[in-house]
C-alpha cells in the first residue's frame, strides 16, 4: 500500500514544452566544496522570492545531512517528507503535493528525514521534481558536488547518467540556472574547477559565488579567467545568519550579505528583486 495515502498520481509521462523547460524558472545551487553553505543559499533564496509574491519549493537533495526544513526552522511542522513519497508511480499532481509539503512564510520545504529511510527511486524523484516545477514558479535544488558528475544532458533535459547512483535530483530537469558554491582555500578551489568543469557544459546559465573573507579582486579575476564562468559574489562569513537559524528564522529574512547575493541569484533568474521586502 502506498504510504501517499490519497496523493493522485497519474500513469502518464509529463508534457513537456518544446524547449524541454518544466516551468518558470529551476536553480541548482551546488556544493563545490564540503561545508561551503549551500543549503543557507537555496533557504535565503526561497525565502527572498516569496516575499515577491513568488510560489517557491525548496528541494533537499542532500542525502544524510541535518534536512532542509531544519535551516528554514520547519522541522517541527508537519508534512511529507521524501521518505513519503518512496511508493509514489506515475505522475504526481504537483499542486497537490505543494499543499501537503511543510512550510513557513510562503516558502515549501521536500526534505530528507533524519532516519535510515531508504532513497526514492530515480523514477519517482523525477515525476516528484516534474509536477513541483508544473505547479509553482520556482523550484530551487539543494545539491552535492555529486550531482554534477553523475548527469548527461539529452535535447534540453538533464538524465542521469548511471543508475548505481540513483538519486539524481537533476534528472530529467532542465535546469536554467546552476550556482556553484565555494570556498577559497587551495584545495576548496581545486574542487570547484573540477565541478565547474562538468556543470558548465551541461547548463549555460552557470554562475559561481565564493565564500570566505574578500580576497580582493585579483582572486574573482584569476577564477572567471580559468574556469571561463562569472563570479557573482563573493559572501563573506554573516554572523547574523546563525543567530537567525538558533531563532528559528530562516537565512535572508533580514539585509545582510546572504541575502544580498541570494537576491543577485534571484535576478539572474529573471526576477525583478527590487520590491522584496527585508527585515533590517
Amino acid at each position: 500500500m502506498s504510504r501517499l495515502t490519497g496523493m493522485r498520481s497519474v500513469p502518464a509521462p509529463v508534457n513537456r514544452p518544446p524547449d524541454g523547460r518544466l516551468g518558470d524558472s529551476v536553480i541548482a545551487v551546488i556544493g563545490a566544496s564540503g561545508g561551503s553553505g549551500t543549503s543557507t543559499l537555496v533557504a535565503a533564496c526561497g525565502t527572498r522570492a516569496a516575499s515577491l509574491g513568488r510560489s517557491v519549493v525548496l528541494v533537499d537533495g542532500q542525502a544524510g545531512g541535518g534536512g532542509l526544513d531544519v535551516v528554514v526552522g520547519i522541522e517541527h511542522v508537519a508534512g511529507l517528507r521524501w521518505p513519503d513519497l518512496l511508493e509514489c508511480r506515475g505522475r504526481v499532481d504537483g499542486s497537490e503535493l505543494v499543499q501537503r509539503l511543510p512550510g513557513a512564510a510562503g516558502v515549501r520545504v521536500l526534505s530528507h528525514g533524519r532516519d535510515d529511510a531508504p532513497l526514492p527511486p530515480l523514477t519517482t524523484v523525477t515525476e516528484v521534481l516534474a509536477g513541483l516545477i508544473d505547479a509553482v514558479d520556482l523550484v530551487i535544488l539543494d545539491v552535492p558536488r555529486g550531482w554534477a558528475s553523475g548527469v548527461v544532458t539529452r535535447g534540453a533535459a538533464v538524465v542521469a547518467a548511471d543508475e548505481v547512483d540513483r538519486w539524481q535530483p537533476s534528472a530529467f530537469l532542465a535546469v536554467d540556472l546552476a550556482v556553484l558554491v565555494s570556498g577559497c582555500g587551495v584545495t576548496e578551489l581545486a574542487a570547484l574547477a573540477a565541478t565547474t568543469e562538468v556543470v558548465a557544459r551541461r547548463v549555460s546559465g552557470c554562475h559561481i559565488v565564493l565564500r570566505g573573507p574578500a580576497r580582493g579582486l585579483s582572486l574573482k579575476a584569476d577564477i572567471e579567467r580559468a574556469l571561463d564562468v562569472p563570479v557573482i559574489a563573493q559572501v563573506r562569513d554573516d554572523p547574523s545568519v546563525s543567530r537567525d537559524l538558533s531563532r528559528g528564522r530562516p537565512p535572508g529574512s533580514r539585509r545582510g550579505p546572504v541575502a544580498e547575493v541570494a537576491d543577485r541569484m534571484l535576478a539572474l533568474s529573471g526576477m525583478d528583486v527590487g520590491a522584496a521586502g527585508m527585515v533590517s
